[in-house]
């Protein structure tokens, strides 16, 4: 199991929420939080796929200012 952690910072002006898509790839299985709420959680063991395979894509809403997102594998 690995956690891996970062920041986005909204800064549209004026301030708004934006509604976009995120994708990610994983060797099994993944989970995604957006502000410490949970968007896809993925628990079925599967193959990486190919450098820079995109397997799973999903929509994620970032609010004004700094967004927390937390990957877990």
């Amino acid at each position: 199991m690995a956690y891996a952690w970062c920041y986005v910072n909204n800064v549209t002006n004026p301030p708004k929420t934006l509604k976009l898509t995120m994708g990610v790839a994983s060797d099994d299985g993944i989970q995604v939080e957006v502000n410490r709420r949970e968007v896809f959680n993925l628990s079925t063991p599967r193959g990486a796929g190919s450098a820079g395979e995109v397997q799973n894509r999903f929509p994620v809403l970032l609010l004004p200012g700094g967004n927390l997102i937390q990957i877990k594998t």
